[in-house]
């Protein structure tokens, strides 16, 4: 009776014990869930992650910023806007933000001037609008909002180059609105108001078609010497290469026009003369970058033999492994390599230049349809452009992957299809439950 006794009680004790130890392991792993944010976002453009150029820029904040999101408390977004702040607020400590409804504290909506609704960025005295309630439009606000002043970046005209202030699919206005949302100022000017280029941060020379004359060549040299930024997309013949003038700074521009004979730009609807571009060398603009991007009609640009010290140059990117440099006109021949004539690949296709001494820097890309409204919208080549003129004016914390736009994706159901996922779905798949069930009840009754 005794042991009879001593076992239940040895046995409820181990039972309380091991309870005792389960539910310790749960509060643990409770406190440990708490502590470490972790997560695993598996949507195909990250939707619910950061970029990383919004992680660059939060990890050199060094100021308090306060996001201010004034939306009705019944506004479907508020859910969306929290998780996406919550992103923001995990990954700075100098970031704070506040959900206000502006109908029941319209004294804070009139203090910071909100007329409606929106998300505004404040930092001590100053304060910029968020222009749309997605990581883009926030991050591109908290870019404005940390700048002392505005960039101005003039784009060159006077010899058939692409303007950002236009809006046929081969001109540059998306690259020109996306340069503004991250506080850009853009302007046009010619070489004839030479006067002005000395209170530029930087001058793009978007895909010139004439030759440029050798007195603007020197005005050109002249705003390099002092200092002077420029970017330059070429495209081939009959294009203007100015390749007599960038052998001087550090840039040879060839007098070709790539063929990629891989095959791999068939696979998304491309020709040979879109080279595809999948791998970046070690630089300071692709420093990370993963994404395939692809250039329409380019042509070579490489570093020379050897720079001056101090003066330094970085290969961006190449074309891929069955490219060649095609040096016969494209309208004239069908593309076909000629090895003692033609540079086999891959092909160097753009360079960037420093040089200190002078303080100038350069980038010259062999192609402009990737930044060009028809293929803006396309990840990678816009990211290639912005980095480009990120380094340029010396701001590394935005050299990085964006944020991707988000695409609507639907799944559209022809008759027969949707005839076929309800028969299977709704009336094949519990017919095929039950038959297993009754074909189990008579193997156990047979048995």
């Amino acid at each position: 009776m005794a042991g009879g006794l001593f076992r239940s009680v040895k046995k409820g004790g181990s039972l309380l014990v091991t309870g005792a130890l389960f539910l310790g392991i749960l509060v643990m792993l409770n406190v440990a869930a708490g502590r470490l944010a972790w997560r695993s976002d598996w949507t195909g453009e990250n939707r619910y992650s950061l970029s990383p150029q919004t992680h660059r820029i939060l990890a050199s904040l060094d100021r308090e910023v306060s996001i201010l999101a004034f939306l009705r408390t019944s506004d479907p977004d508020q859910d969306e806007l929290r998780r996406l702040f919550d992103e923001y607020a995990s990954a700075s400590r100098h970031l704070r933000f506040e959900f206000i409804d502006p109908e029941r504290r319209p004294a804070e909506a009139q203090r910071f001037g909100i007329q409606g609704y929106g998300v505004i960025l404040s930092s001590g005295d100053k304060k910029e609008e968020a222009r749309t309630r997605t990581e883009q439009g926030i991050t591109s606000a908290l870019i404005r909002l940390l700048r002392p002043r505005p960039v101005e970046v003039a784009f060159l005209s006077g010899h058939g180059e692409l303007s950002p202030f236009e809006a046929d699919p081969g001109s540059l206005q998306a690259a020109g609105q996306a340069l503004r949302d991250a506080g850009y100022h853009l302007r046009r000017v010619t070489l004839l108001t030479a006067a002005v280029f000395d209170s530029l941060d930087l001058v793009v020379i978007a895909s010139p078609r004439q030759e440029f004359l050798p007195a603007e060549k020197a005005l050109l040299d002249g705003y390099l010497s002092r200092g002077g930024r420029i970017l330059a997309l070429l495209d081939p013949a009959p294009g203007a290469g100015l390749a007599d003038w960038l052998s001087n700074w550090g840039a040879v521009v060839g007098p070709d026009c790539i063929i990629d004979g891989s095959g791999r730009g068939r696979l998304v609807g491309l020709g040979p003369e879109t080279p595809v571009v999948s791998r970046y060398e070690a630089n300071p603009i692709t420093a990370g970058f993963n994404l395939a991007t692809y250039y329409r009609l380019a042509r070579s640009v490489r570093l020379p033999e050897a720079l001056v010290p101090p003066s330094r140059g970085w290969l961006l990117f190449r074309s891929g492994a069955g490219s060649w440099a095609e040096t016969t006109p494209l309208a004239m021949a069908t593309p076909r390599l000629d090895p003692g004539k033609d540079q086999l690949g891959p092909v160097p296709m753009a360079v960037a230049v420093d040089h200190p001494a002078r303080q100038a820097r350069l980038v010259v890309i062999g192609d402009s349809d990737f930044a060009t409204n028809r293929d803006w919208r396309v990840p990678g080549g816009g990211d290639i452009l912005l980095n480009a003129i990120a380094w340029l004016t010396e701001r590394p914390e935005e050299i990085a992957i964006r944020a991707p736009e988000v695409r609507e994706r639907r799944v559209e159901l022809d008759a027969g299809q949707a005839r076929a996922i309800f028969l299977g779905g709704v009336i094949g798949l519990p017919v095929l439950v039950i038959l297993a069930g009754v074909a189990t009840a008579w193997r156990r009754r047979a048995l």
